[in-house]
């Protein structure tokens, strides 16, 4: 039995688009990013090592080809049930998990004076503006000591958040761009 792969060529969306496939250098450098910031955590004396920042540069591309290739497939439509129950499955409910016993731990330890923010936090953290919370609050990422936030490094996660939910908005509207233009979703994003 012979199978045929859909014909992309007639439909210049989908001209130029990375197909989906899995790539092991891709993972990787991503594997490589996260030990540079665990490593950086453990001997970098408040230092960032930047893994970070390629981490989420690969996560990226990956998250747009996927995108532009749901979006390019269908016509410029993402499944939004599908797409945010993928971000729920794999990012918010690993993350709620840990908002829920780092504030347990943390009503259980911190002083009573802390528990507001406490709260304050484990809502921005589950939000995705924890990020915002910490400039709010004036706590510096580098910062180590009692004051320091248990919630601190969700800053990454509440940036990766706020990238899933702009993002979607901006491909689609290069593949309807794209659509109009008669030319690959990919030339605007990729």
């Amino acid at each position: 039995m012979t199978t045929t792969r859909p014909r992309r060529a007639n439909n210049p969306l989908t001209r130029h688009l990375p197909e989906r496939r899995y790539l092991p250098e891709l993972h990787g450098i991503r594997g490589l990013a996260l030990a540079g910031v665990v490593l950086f955590h453990l001997f970098g004396n408040g230092r960032v090592s930047g893994g970070i920042d390629i981490f989420l540069a690969v996560s990226g591309f990956l998250f747009t080809g996927m995108l532009l290739r749901e979006a390019a497939n269908s016509g410029g439509r993402v499944d939004p049930l599908k797409y945010f129950g993928r971000l729920v499955r794999r990012i918010l409910i690993p993350a709620a998990l840990v908002i829920a016993v780092t504030l347990t731990a943390g009503l259980l330890i911190s002083p009573i004076t802390r528990h507001s923010q406490l709260w304050a936090e484990a809502r921005a953290s589950l939000l995705y503006f924890e990020n915002l919370e910490l400039i709010n609050s004036q706590l510096a990422y580098g910062a180590a000591g009692p004051e320091t936030s248990p919630f601190q490094h969700f800053w990454s996660l509440s940036v990766q958040g706020q990238f899933y939910i702009i993002w979607p908005a901006i491909a689609i509207i290069s593949v309807i761009i794209a659509k109009q233009l008669r030319t690959s979703a990919a030339s605007g994003l990729l």
